[in-house]
């Protein structure tokens, strides 16, 4: 046989599969959020299909009680590193209200080989007023919940940058993380 060594730009991006590998997961429970009067059901399913060496395709459902999203989107990995994109649709129910909204997503990661270093940084962007994540909808819902007031509104952000790095040291003193958004 032969030995063929080569290294990757980037560090390792889950949404990044092998081509012609799908990979699934899916699960059932109920969130235990602390500061809730209630104990909502939570549904989750996700799917990743490696398309080709380049590219993967990934999509997603989050559900509970209230709350419904669906997420699409493509990681593609480059010589200077790896992008994903997404955009994220969400209807969340309390009351008579329902919100309905969306999400886009951007991520970029990338690793320094002559340093050892991983730098990986998402970019959110909440583009609509009716789009609420999993948690704002169940904060939402719980205080609806205990005081019945459709009058109530939840103070979300607009945007969001978090960036996340990683550095190996040495075997004896192992890795430093830092991450910040």
């Amino acid at each position: 046989g032969s030995e063929k060594h080569f290294s990757i730009p980037y560090d390792a991006v889950a949404r990044l599969k092998r081509p012609g590998m799908t990979y699934y997961n899916v699960m059932a429970g109920v969130s235990r959020k602390t500061d809730l009067i209630y104990t909502p059901k939570v549904y989750q399913a996700t799917i990743q299909h490696g398309i080709n060496n380049t590219v993967t395709g990934y999509s997603g459902i989050l559900g509970s009680d209230n709350y419904l999203s669906v997420l699409f989107g493509a990681a593609i990995g480059m010589p200077v590193g790896a992008f994903s994109a997404d955009v994220t649709g969400a209807r969340t129910t309390y009351g008579n209200n329902k919100k309905e909204g969306f999400s886009l997503r951007g991520t970029f990661s990338k690793k320094i080989i002559e340093s050892n270093t991983s730098i990986s940084m998402a970019a959110y962007r909440f583009s609509s007023s009716g789009y609420y994540s999993y948690n704002d909808a169940i904060s939402i819902y719980n205080y609806f919940r205990r005081d019945s007031d459709n009058t109530y509104t939840l103070s979300r952000p607009k945007e969001r940058l978090s960036i996340t790095a990683n550095q190996r040291l040495s075997e004896k003193f192992g890795n430093l993380y830092m991450s910040g958004y």
